[in-house]
């Protein structure tokens, strides 16, 4: 998916695609997968989410969140590797004044040489739609 695509995901979206897709969430995936197995058969994608009941998707919306932040925030390598090059090597602070759209694609480009392509945008996409670079850098 685009950058533009995901940013139209809201938080719970782009978070459950990168607990799907990103092998640094691995262990999260292992611990929701393994408390029910409707979460296991929605994180294999062979379930859609639509079909969880209210109850237990509210519980899975709130868990897929919490794991994907707590991973970003927790763990050293990644907290500090996005910041180190969204903040330092990209510049972002520097950079606010230019349109959003340049922006994001030359953002995409500085990731996607350290995570997949498709992990990067997914990234930037959570960060973006967040206002959380912002935080991160200390604009």
């Amino acid at each position: 998916m685009s950058i533009e695509e995901n940013m139209g995901k809201n938080e719970f979206e782009l978070s459950l695609s990168l607990l799907r897709e990103w092998e640094g969430l691995d262990r999260v995936r292992y611990e929701l997968s393994s408390k029910k197995e409707t979460w296991r058969n929605v994180i294999d994608g062979t379930l859609p989410v639509h079909a969880m009941e209210w109850g237990d998707y509210r519980e899975f919306r709130a868990r897929v969140v919490a794991g994907v932040k707590g991973v970003l925030a927790a763990e050293a390598r990644y907290g500090v590797r996005l910041h180190r090059i969204i903040c330092h090597e990209f510049e972002y602070c520097r950079r606010l004044t230019m349109p959003m759209d340049l922006m994001l694609k030359a953002l995409s480009v500085v990731l996607a040489g350290y995570f997949s392509q498709q992990i990067a945008d997914l990234l930037l996409a959570l960060l973006v739609s967040h206002d959380l670079l912002k935080t991160l850098c200390g604009c």
